[in-house]
């Protein structure tokens, strides 16, 4: 079984996927960090997560997602050893899964 890890930096941001054994997936979560889908569009964010598939969901419909391969994305601060979620301000969270790259047969 191949291992993904959603790992890029954006302006000197940190962004990953939730990976249980992760050293960072043991700091504190903090407050989320509040964005809008217009910071989503920023073309340096754009690139760098080209390859996965992003989503948006709510706490009642994680189970679902996550059986759909989704897993939550944060924003990892080194520095200061915490981590948080990127959400709206409805409470929506934002989920990334790992395009599988398209095949020539």
């Amino acid at each position: 079984m191949q291992e993904f890890v959603f790992d890029f930096e954006v302006a000197g941001v940190f962004y990953s996927r939730a990976k249980p054994d992760a050293d960072w997936m043991r700091w504190k979560e903090t407050a989320a960090h509040i964005v809008t889908n217009q910071w989503l569009a920023q073309p340096d964010f754009l690139a760098q997560s080209a390859a996965y598939k992003l989503h948006w969901t709510t706490q009642r419909k994680w189970p679902e997602r996550e059986q759909d391969g989704f897993e939550v994305l944060y924003e990892v601060d080194r520095r200061n050893r915490v981590r948080r979620r990127l959400a709206l301000y409805d409470g929506s969270f934002l989920l990334a899964k790992v395009v599988p790259a398209a095949t020539d047969e």
